[in-house]
């Protein structure tokens, strides 16, 4: 991490210390801290056990103004699971992220999301949340028509078409969070990441739901265009060989020859020439007679 990431991010504001005071005691500030600078940074929290870095724990330490923990990860600053999951709610919260999900999508429907992504469908035990996350199957009509539906269902979530202050890099991570997830597991994440992840797994499958139609249907096309050339396009024309072209024309003109020659040399003609390569040249050239 460069030192102007480390300025950049991790910067406390007057907003910032003041509510960082009044919440939490002296020794939980440094955390608390780095996990809103990680949250502005990168547009997530910063996971159990993860390295951190030594100069983004001497940045903040001086503008808190407490002694610098020698450990440097996760484990030496949260002794307590729950005091991390506080903190990183905290950040969430005061970083805004929840005022921005209300301003892309109202309250009531991301409500309705949770309930409706784990409904079982009908027929087999599969919820809705692994039907859409399931991948195109064999290019066939019956495909093209289930990522259809999918498209309509996913559209019938009203997914945002974008999150502020989130990189679209993050909003893919967040819907690869969220697309690995068992069924089961979704309800044991904690708010605000559950809908986090739901919100962008849903924009990412719109997105990309819109491709996965749009291939399929020039797909669809392309084999009905092939299928009707193949069966609008005109029977091949027998065409005569120009070497027996050639030799009726010799015929034609040689005085010497009678009626009778000329018909016996045109019928024996085709036989002498080798290199026509359909049936009907013979009859071609006996229709010359």
């Amino acid at each position: 991490m460069s030192p102007f990431e480390v300025r950049r991010f991790f910067t406390l504001q007057s907003e910032d210390r003041h509510p960082l005071r009044r919440r939490f005691r002296s020794r939980a500030r440094l955390g608390a801290a780095l996990q809103l600078g990680f949250l502005r940074m990168t547009g997530t929290t910063l996971d159990a056990f993860d390295y951190v870095p030594r100069p983004v724990l001497d940045y903040l330490s001086r503008q808190l103004g407490i002694s610098v923990p020698e450990l440097t990860t996760l484990r030496g600053l949260y002794r307590r699971q729950m005091t991390l999951f506080m903190h990183q709610r905290w950040a969430c919260e005061h970083a805004g992220f929840r005022r921005h999900l209300d301003e892309a999508i109202p309250a009531s429907a991301r409500e309705s999301w949770l309930p409706r992504l784990l409904r079982e469908m009908s027929p087999g035990p599969m919820t809705v949340l692994e039907w859409v996350r399931r991948p195109p199957r064999k290019r066939s009509k019956k495909t093209l028509d289930e990522e259809l539906s999918k498209l309509w269902v996913i559209r019938d979530f009203s997914p945002p078409q974008s999150i502020e202050r989130i990189p679209v890099q993050r909003l893919r991570a967040y819907a690869r969070r969220m697309r690995r997830r068992r069924p089961i597991r979704v309800r044991e994440v904690a708010e605000p990441r559950r809908t986090l992840e739901i919100a962008a797994l849903l924009t990412v499958l719109a997105r990309r739901q819109s491709d996965t139609v749009l291939r399929l249907i020039e797909m669809r096309i392309a084999e009905v265009w092939s299928w009707a050339h193949a069966v609008a396009r005109p029977a091949p024309r027998h065409t005569m060989p120009e070497e027996v072209a050639a030799a009726l024309a010799r015929a034609m003109d040689d005085p010497v020859l009678t009626d009778a020659q000329f018909r016996d040399q045109a019928r024996a003609l085709p036989e002498r020439v080798n290199d026509f390569e359909t049936p009907g040249v013979m009859r071609l050239a006996s229709k010359w007679v």
